[in-house]
């Protein structure tokens, strides 16, 4: 007896003209000249020089006190000769003072002036970084927003002949900042105005990358692309961070700052077991859903209701995002899947993608669902 289909299980075609792709938002691609931090100024005088440079006047003031200094002088010629001596004393200091404040004066000028450089610097990257995130989130949209997208211009932009097709988000990190910083050949570290050296370090950190940029995979790169949920932490069993060694960097100390992190004496403490804190642990009368082992004393916790599986929302999301950007005669799209878990895949059926437009049942054009991987190929080459 065949199959009779509800009215909302019946599967029409629309025409849809596909438009010439618009021109993508532009991302500044330029590479940027760091210039060198300030060197601290070296000491041209001062000190022992200026003594040296002091002493013949001094020996010649002495000199004059002794011959006017002679016996039954007054007290006068005594205080005019003590006045001779003190100004002589007086400009040694005094040339000794001025050239420490002109040695501190012209380095926090130096140091002024880089700092201001790398504030003009600041906004001008900022500014690309913002131009690559717009572009990048434009090419690349959030999964979420993928409907408003479907009602307009953009529907299946992407051709064979552009870079991006086959392209699709798989989530959010860091990427190389397309303003790609050009480190300077710095004098040795120690030789640097340290001020301005760590200014340079963190802006290198800072701007280096794009944070929170879309990450897209290149699905025709891979034969099997396999997802699978991100175990847990165990609770007691800190991640160990990985330090860089600064060796992709012209100065280590300067460009990566690979100097030992600090750690207190709370950090360095052991750990305090996973029985302390409760570690997780399956339950063999819940069922498979994720328990906690309670503290001595304590009340157990309720079972926990298993959540929406990330792994089904990761791949429906990277079927939209296909489905989206692509022409069904570009792109198929089979479904692999038992029979008690083909209910999952059932809205597959409203995407032209999904359909084989040689084979027709009561319904309209047949959907492309197998029971296993040989099955779904069997499809896809009898379709191509």
């Amino acid at each position: 007896m065949a199959r009779g289909y509800r009215r909302d299980e019946l599967v029409s075609s629309v025409l849809f003209a596909r438009r010439s792709r618009r021109q993508k938002p532009p991302a500044p691609e330029e590479d940027i000249e760091l210039q060198e931090p300030p060197a601290i100024p070296e000491d041209t005088g001062g000190g022992l020089s200026s003594v040296l440079l002091y002493a013949p006047m001094g020996l010649g003031g002495l000199a004059m006190m002794m011959m006017f200094l002679r016996p039954g002088s007054g007290i006068m010629s005594y205080i005019g000769g003590g006045l001779m001596v003190l100004s002589v004393v007086g400009m040694m200091f005094a040339q000794i003072l001025r050239k420490a404040v002109e040695h501190k004066q012209k380095l926090h000028g130096h140091r002024r002036d880089y700092i201001r450089y790398l504030g003009q610097l600041r906004r001008r990257v900022r500014k690309g970084l913002r131009a690559q995130q717009h572009a990048a989130r434009w090419t690349h949209p959030d999964p979420r927003s993928l409907w408003s997208i479907a009602l307009g211009y953009r529907l299946w932009e992407r051709r064979p002949s552009h870079d991006d097709f086959s392209e699709a988000r798989i989530g959010l990190g860091a990427q190389r900042s397309a303003l790609r910083l050009v480190t300077p050949d710095t004098k040795p570290i120690e030789d640097l105005e340290p001020l301005a050296a760590h200014a340079l370090r963190r802006f290198l950190r800072a701007y280096s990358t794009l944070p929170n940029a879309p990450i897209a995979i290149y699905l025709r790169g891979f034969a099997r692309i396999q997802l699978q949920d991100a175990p847990q932490d165990v609770p007691g069993e800190p991640e160990t961070p990985e330090i860089s060694d600064g060796s992709d960097s012209a100065d280590a100390g300067l460009v990566t700052g690979s100097e030992r992190p600090s750690t207190s004496d709370d950090d360095a403490a052991d750990p305090l077991p996973p029985s302390a804190l409760g570690r997780p642990a399956r339950s063999p009368d819940a069922g498979g859903v994720s328990a906690r082992v309670p503290e001595d004393g304590a009340e157990p916790d309720a079972p926990q209701t298993p959540g929406p599986d990330p792994v089904l929302g990761a791949v429906r999301a990277l079927l939209a995002q296909v489905a989206t950007a692509h022409a069904p005669g570009d792109v198929r799209i089979v479904v692999a899947a038992s029979a008690d878990r083909r209910h999952r895949w059932d809205w597959c059926k409203w995407l032209p993608h999904h359909l084989d437009p040689e084979v027709r049942d009561g319904a309209g054009e047949l959907r492309m669902v197998a029971d296993s991987l040989a099955g779904a190929e069997d499809l896809l080459g009898r379709v191509s």
